[in-house]
């Protein structure tokens, strides 16, 4: 479905309880550029194929742009980029992130790896084992590609008869690239900004180079609000919208409501799997209580930075306590 001047809207299913992802073809003249791709899934394949075969896509991909390595945008990247011969392009730090999945340092039953949940509180360790080593990842993801090319905060990318901006922002996932064409006044933006939903912001064993990924999160907020209000905002999940600045405002409101709450639960010390079910009670298990476990997380890190949280051992035990109760 065309949304704007050269620029298409594709639904692609998902084999997860959010059951689809937007990805969009901008024309670059007698081929495409696609951003993102879909999960390696039978399903997306299925689609992709069919589109193949009945031509609707007309002419080649030329360039895949990631905006960044969580598996419904990146599963199919070496697939495509073997199909097509395309470029395939990302910033340093999607690329990273996406082979310490692949090729993870730790085993899923490390000592460090249990330590860590028997100090937090993580009620299903050997889950969190498999999920912390990229074990779901690899599942949904066919592969780093066998080239890629670095994109950078700042660069500019001509599409067709376009110029599109690209900034780097943190907290979803450190690295994420979102798209700005000032010409047509559109903004292609990933998951660092939803229309109904929020994003996951989380905080687990080994981040990376979030220290604070809410924090960077609600820095990132400062540089989308620096674009139009009437912006047209492509996102990739739920529908595309107006109103950029309104949503950036609820967002920032519905994380200071967890925040305070979370403070609230620590007026005694709390380990952070024992938040979980307070702040995230439809969490229940498996991957939603993994996202549960690391968002809670995320949330005690930025109020430690804040200076509203203190962290505390005790026989082995991470405690989170608020300062005004310590």
């Amino acid at each position: 479905m065309p949304v704007a001047d050269g620029v298409y809207w594709l639904r692609m299913p998902l084999p997860f309880a959010l059951d689809h992802i937007n990805l969009w073809l901008v024309d670059d003249g007698d081929a495409w550029t696609l951003v993102d791709t879909g999960a390696s899934a039978a399903v997306t394949r299925d689609c992709w194929e069919r589109m193949f075969a009945e031509n609707v896509l007309g002419r080649p991909v030329r360039r895949l742009v990631v905006t960044h390595f969580h598996p419904d945008h990146m599963g199919l990247a070496r697939w495509l980029a073997e199909r097509f011969g395309c470029e395939v392009c990302m910033s340093g730090l999607s690329f990273a992130q996406a082979r310490d999945e692949m090729f993870p340092q730790l085993p899923p039953e490390s000592g460090e790896i249990l330590e860590f949940c028997r100090a937090h509180g993580v009620a299903q360790a050997s889950e969190f084992g498999f999920f912390q080593t990229g074990g779901l990842y690899r599942q949904v993801v066919d592969g780093l590609p066998p080239c890629w090319t670095e994109l950078r905060r700042g660069d500019r990318l001509k599409i067709g008869n376009h110029i599109w901006i690209l900034d780097l922002l943190g907290g979803h996932a450190e690295g994420h690239l979102v798209l700005h064409c000032p010409d047509l006044n559109v903004l292609i933006s990933g998951d660092q900004i939803l229309p109904t939903i929020t994003s996951n912001v989380s905080k687990f064993l080994d981040s990376g180079p979030a220290q604070d990924p809410l924090g960077n999160y609600l820095a990132s907020f400062n540089s989308l609000q620096a674009l139009p209000e009437d912006i047209l905002v492509l996102p990739s999940h739920g529908r595309v919208f107006r109103g950029l600045h309104a949503r950036i405002n609820q967002l920032r409101r519905h994380h200071a409501r967890t925040l305070d709450q979370a403070e609230s639960l620590c007026g005694t010390p709390r380990t952070a799997g024992s938040l979980v079910p307070d702040l995230f009670p439809k969490a229940g298990s498996g991957l939603h209580y993994m996202l549960g476990f690391g968002e809670t997380l995320a949330h005690l890190v930025h109020l430690i930075e804040q200076q509203r949280v203190t962290e505390l051992s005790e026989q082995g035990r991470t405690l989170y306590i608020a300062t005004s109760h310590k």
